[in-house]
C-alpha cells in the first residue's frame, strides 16, 4: 500500500519550472502516509516512476531530537539523505495521529524549509533548499490529548537535475513519537547546577543554572530550589537565596566573588540537593 502512494509523489523536485517541476516545493499529501487522499490514478500523472520506491541505493531517515514529547512543546525533526551523490534533493513531511488525523504543526527553521503554504500541517524544501540533502523543521505538539502514537511521515527525491520527471529515485521513511508525562504529573527525581567546580577572581559574578528534572527527564516546572552557603560567606554571595524552577526546569542564580577564599555552596529542591564549589582568587 505503501508503494501505491509514492506514486503520489509527482512533481516533486525539479530544477525547472516547467509543468511538472517543483522545485519550490511539492504539492501537499505526498508523504507516503497511506491516509492521504491524492487518490487513484490522478496524482501518478507524469510522476517519478522510473523506479520502485526505496529502489535506489541512498539512505533516506527521518530522525526526531527526542522519543518522548510534552503536550504543548516543540521538537526539532530532521529529514536527511546520506551515501548519495545527486544533484538537487527535495521532502516533504507530515505528522498524525494513531486514528490518522493530522497531529500538530510545523514551523520552518531557516530558509531552506517551508511550512506557510501548507498551512503549517506539512513541511518541505523551499527552491533554496534543493541544494541541500539535510533539513531541519520545528514541529509544535498539540497541546490536546490525542491517541497514541505520532507518526511522522516523509518522502523524498533524490533528483538528477535534468528537468524531468525520469530517473529520479523516490524515498520514503517514518518515525514515531509519544507524549511523555505532562508537566503537572513531572515529579523531581534529580538535581544538578551547570557548574560544580568554579574559580572566580574577586568582583566577578557567575551564573549557575541549576536543573531540576523528574520521570521520562521531564522538566519540573514550579517547584522552589533553596540555596545555602555551607563555607566561605566572607568570600562569595548568592541570589537569590531561593528561586522557583521555569517551565524548562531551570533555576538561576547569580554568585558574586567577594574576596580571596574557598567556599561551598548547597542547592535544595524537595529533598533533592547538590553541591558546588567555588574558589575565589585575586
Amino acid at each position: 500500500m505503501v508503494k501505491k502512494y509514492v506514486l503520489f509523489f509527482i512533481l516533486f523536485i525539479i530544477g525547472s519550472n516547467v509543468a511538472f517541476g517543483f522545485s519550490g516545493g511539492p504539492p501537499a499529501e505526498r508523504t507516503g502516509n497511506p491516509g492521504e487522499t491524492c487518490g487513484g490514478t490522478t496524482c501518478a500523472s507524469n510522476c517519478h516512476t522510473s523506479y520502485s520506491e526505496n529502489e535506489g541505493s541512498a539512505s533516506f531517515q527521518v530522525n526526531l531530537s527526542a522519543s518522548h514529547y510534552t503536550p504543548g512543546d516543540a521538537l526539532d525533526i530532521t529529514i536527511s539523505f546520506a551515501n548519495s551523490s545527486a544533484a538537487i534533493y527535495g521532502f516533504e513531511v507530515t505528522a498524525v495521529d494513531a486514528d490518522g488525523n493530522i497531529a500538530g504543526t510545523f514551523t520552518p527553521k531557516d530558509n531552506t524549509t517551508q511550512t506557510e503554504a501548507y498551512s503549517g500541517l506539512y513541511a518541505a524544501h523551499t527552491k533554496t533548499g534543493t541544494a541541500k540533502d539535510q533539513w531541519t523543521v520545528q514541529w509544535n505538539a498539540p497541546s490536546w490529548q490525542v491517541t497514541e502514537p505520532i507518526t511522522f511521515y516523509a518522502a523524498g527525491n533524490e533528483a538528477n537535475g535534468d528537468s524531468s520527471s525520469f530517473n529520479d529515485y523516490i524515498y520514503t521513511a517514518n518515525a514515531s513519537v509519544t507524549a511523555s508525562s505532562t508537566p503537572s504529573s513531572c515529579e523531581a527525581e534529580s538535581i544538578s547546577a551547570s557548574s560544580t567546580d568554579i574559580e572566580l577572581q574577586t568582583g566577578e559574578t557567575r551564573e549557575i543554572t541549576v536543573a531540576v528534572k523528574g520521570n521520562n527527564n521531564c522538566d519540573v516546572e514550579g517547584v522552589t530550589v533553596k540555596s545555602k552557603i555551607n563555607k566561605g560567606k566572607r568570600s562569595i554571595k548568592i541570589s537569590p537565596e531561593k528561586e522557583e524552577t521555569d517551565d524548562d526546569g531551570n533555576a538561576i542564580f547569580t554568585i558574586t566573588a567577594k574576596k580571596k577564599g574557598n567556599a561551598k555552596v548547597t542547592f535544595k529542591a524537595e529533598k533533592l540537593k547538590t553541591k558546588i564549589k567555588i574558589k575565589v582568587v585575586e
